[in-house]
């Protein structure tokens, strides 16, 4: 799996914390979607075109994969998680 490593200056933003943001904060906020979306392609790509892929369906009814929850996961891991210690 994919390592992302970005600061999370974003969060502040998305909770409505401060005013408009600067741009060094929409730049960071920009990598880190980036990082998000190489992760989520490193993670869908393993499993495309795999004859074994399971697709499930959603309440919908619409197709879900097991790639589809791995990105899924991925992500929610990444935003839950503690930020790293700032430096002293």
């Amino acid at each position: 799996m994919a390592t992302i490593a970005v600061s999370r200056s974003w969060i502040k933003l998305a909770s409505g914390i401060g005013t408009s943001p600067s741009a060094a904060a929409l730049t960071e906020e920009l990598a880190l979607a980036q990082q998000l979306a190489d992760a989520a392609d490193a993670i869908s790509m393993e499993r495309f075109r795999a004859l074994d892929l399971v697709v499930t369906a959603k309440p919908d009814l619409s197709p879900v994969t097991e790639a589809d929850h791995g990105i899924e996961q991925a992500i929610r891991e990444y935003i839950l998680a503690p930020p790293p210690l700032l430096a002293a």
